[in-house]
């Protein structure tokens, strides 16, 4: 099923480029929205790499590090094209990781005050994708528009994609089977009637603004699995549409229980995470069923955690795809 929502996506399946030595990218995503400070924006930045290349691990999973390797740059509209918008916060801090799928994940957050409404466009653009991918360079574009919408009376901000998908894409990989494909997804918001911002009238057909949302996506060849057999969640594992509410200094436990046909679950994997979360070892399943595992979170909101918070688990199989 499709939902019809106000966003276009934009599919491109990326060809492979020039190979340089340093292979290690796996996607991304940046969003951004106004701060309500003048011309200030608050940009949210993650990205995919393969495992290990930031040291990512249960130990540093949310902690801050510094870096400097990430330069998100303004390269068009400012003053001075090429100016570092995340020169303020230039580290990061590890939000994901699976040794044997090869991955780990870190997400970024970074003001910048601009000198006006704009429009600017930002880019972060390096090298280079995963070797199965051939390598090549990657490039991560937004635009930021911050004049006041005339139906809202306030600045734009950018399309978020969500925790929970709002839409199912359906690729045909029967041409190569065993293939590793990059795909970078375009997703824009339009007015649903003609607003003007600033001065520029805006009809439905036309985009307001724009985010990247690239990943790598594999075509494994599995004759003893058909599209259906994956891990699925059992009872007593919270509903994927429950509200949960919890005060500052509650105590926060929820298990997570999965099974898979003809196989083991082999692990959990906590997907950006809140802050100060904690899981536990994967575990047999307490009610005895067979091939069903577990685990627990244990989790004690702060006052930084007011408001709305998703927690999402990924369950893995032995067929690690």
């Amino acid at each position: 099923m499709v939902q019809k929502l106000s966003l276009e996506v934009l599919v491109t399946v990326l060809g492979c480029i020039n190979v340089v030595t340093s292979s290690h990218f796996r996607g991304g995503s940046i969003f951004w929205k106004p701060t309500g400070n003048g011309y200030e924006v608050e940009f949210s930045a993650k990205l995919g790499y393969e495992y290990g290349w930031n040291s990512c691990s249960s130990s540093n999973l949310n902690v801050y590090q510094t870096s400097t390797d990430v330069a998100w740059k303004c390269v068009s509209g400012c003053p001075v094209n090429g100016t570092v918008v995340n020169a303020n916060r230039p580290g990061f801090t590890c939000t994901g990781f699976d040794i044997a799928q090869d991955w780990e994940r870190t997400e970024s957050t970074f003001s910048y005050v601009f000198p006006g409404a704009g429009t600017y466009v930002i880019e972060y653009t390096d090298g280079a994708w995963i070797n199965a991918l051939g390598s090549g360079n990657w490039r991560l574009t937004t635009t930021v528009n911050l004049h006041s919408r005339s139906d809202t009376h306030a600045p734009n901000f950018s399309p978020v994609v969500p925790a929970k998908p709002n839409c199912d894409l359906t690729i045909d990989a029967t041409q190569n089977k065993s293939g590793v494909y990059a795909l970078a997804i375009t997703i824009e918001d339009k007015p649903t009637s003609t607003i003007t911002i600033g001065s520029t009238p805006y009809a439905p057909s036309r985009v307001i603004s724009s985010v990247p949302l690239q990943f790598v996506l594999l075509t494994p060849d599995l004759p003893t699995r058909s599209c259906s057999d994956k891990p699925i969640f059992l009872d007593p594992t919270p509903s994927q549409n429950d509200v949960l509410v919890y005060r500052q200094g509650d105590i926060v436990y929820l298990s997570f229980y999965a099974t898979s046909r003809a196989t083991t679950i082999r692990s959990f994997t906590l997907l950006d995470p809140p802050i100060n979360i904690r899981q536990s070892a994967l575990r047999n399943d307490d009610r005895f069923r067979p091939a069903v595992y577990a685990i627990d979170i244990t989790w004690s909101p702060v006052a930084a955690d007011r408001g709305s918070k998703t927690i999402c688990v990924e369950a893995t199989d032995n067929y690690t795809y």
